[in-house]
């Protein structure tokens, strides 16, 4: 693969500690279900990288209604690229290892098949 022109953090291949994206990404889970617990009784909205990177007109427009802002008409805005051209099955070295540790705990979707 010619990498000549991937960006900086494209060109390491790297390994992932289990055990230690276990405990940060079940972190982040326990943070993410604590805001959601926090504004269950208040309206809020969850957008996600991947709704805005594969379609940001309809990802704006449901912002916009929830907020209350008005719909305008714009220039149709350059879709967003991610900084990493390779997937994440492609970077990590043992990314079937971490897969596999967490295929069976409410992390598996963090390691898709790849």
């Amino acid at each position: 693969q010619n990498r000549a022109d991937a960006p900086a953090n494209d060109l390491e291949d790297i390994d992932v500690d289990v055990d230690h994206c276990r405990a940060f990404l079940t972190r982040h889970l326990a943070w993410r279900r604590e805001a959601r617990a926090t504004f269950a009784a208040h309206p809020f909205l969850e957008v996600d990288y991947e709704e805005l990177r594969t379609n940001l007109p309809a990802a704006l427009s449901r912002i916009r209604a929830f907020i209350g802002a008005p719909e305008k008409r714009r220039p149709a805005l350059p879709p967003l690229m991610k900084q990493s051209r390779r997937s994440a099955s492609e970077k990590v070295r043992n990314y079937a290892e971490v897969r596999a540790a967490l295929a069976h705990t409410d992390l598996a979707g963090c390691f898709p098949e790849g």
